[in-house]
């Protein structure tokens, strides 16, 4: 698992715990493609 930010910081998350979830690293490479 990995930590993901729910939005990502580049469109205004925030970098704190309320913002961010556990993902799996396959979920992950299929969120970065539409990131």
């Amino acid at each position: 698992y990995i930590i993901d930010h729910i939005i990502p910081l580049k469109r205004g998350g925030l970098d704190d715990p309320s913002n961010m979830q556990w993902q799996t690293v396959e979920d992950a490479k299929e969120k970065d493609k539409w990131e």
